[in-house]
């Protein structure tokens, strides 16, 4: 009985260790997938060949100084994708704007113009540029960069 007894007790050790270290996991993909849009200010209905201007705010508090030397975004715009959340390469070969948020501060003041009538995207991808500080093994002349993509749409009425 005794010897059930310790059996079971070291049985539930080894989940209560297993399950901490699968939640620690967790915890860092959530880290990892942290970018987002805080914000968007654009109008659900515009007029054709009018140029409107907009706002966006991303989030630039994921970012682990402990691994990161330096870090710049990089805004894509389209308006002639009519598609949700159209990837990078869509909108890099049908880009109507692009800006650079050099100074990290996730805030882009844009200008978009819709050339056609009816349900349109104004589609975004923010690129997410981070260079990594080098590791003690890796070459003085090389850089790490990661890159992390955020597709973000929105539905606009386009009216004469």
């Amino acid at each position: 009985m005794e010897q059930i007894f310790k059996i079971t007790k070291c049985v539930f050790i080894a989940l209560i260790i297993i399950s901490c270290n699968n939640k620690k996991e967790e915890s860092s993909k959530e880290e990892l997938n942290k970018s987002k849009i805080l914000y968007c200010s654009f109008p659900d209905t515009v007029k054709i060949n009018k140029v409107i201007d907009g706002k966006i705010q991303y989030d630039v508090s994921n970012v682990d100084s402990k691994i990161t030397s330096s870090r710049f975004l990089e805004l894509l715009l389209s308006t002639s994708i009519n598609k949700e959340l159209a990837n990078y390469n869509e909108i890099e070969k049908n880009v109507l704007l692009s800006y650079v948020d050099s100074l990290n501060t996730g805030t882009f003041e844009f200008k978009a113009v819709f050339e056609k009538k009816g349900k349109q995207m104004l589609n975004v991808v923010i690129r997410d540029n981070k260079f990594l500080k080098p590791q003690k093994n890796t070459p003085a002349d090389k850089i790490i960069l990661r890159r992390q993509d955020c597709l973000f749409s929105k539905e606009v009425f386009v009216v004469d």
